[in-house]
């Protein structure tokens, strides 16, 4: 992944979060209080209005891989493809 302009950050794919929260079991709200990153600045940016910086997708991502995903939730839990 290029790290984008020092300024800019990082766009939030947020379909792509809600399928990791969904797949885990976790809430915006969960993620936040286990990342340390507010949960105001999470939101902000699944909506598009913020961009993270490499150490707030970092912790956000260390966050999320340290909750094991739930045993066949892949089997539920679509892709967020239509089609």
């Amino acid at each position: 992944m290029d790290a984008p302009p020092r300024n800019q950050g990082f766009r939030l794919d947020a379909a792509a979060l809600d399928r990791q929260l969904a797949l885990r079991g976790l809430t915006a709200r969960k993620l936040a209080e286990i990342s340390g990153i507010p949960e105001n600045t999470i939101s902000q940016a699944r909506r598009g209005h913020r961009r993270m910086s490499e150490r707030t997708l970092k912790r956000l991502t260390t966050a999320l891989l340290g909750v094991p995903l739930m045993l066949g939730a892949e089997l539920i839990i679509g892709s967020g493809e239509t089609g």
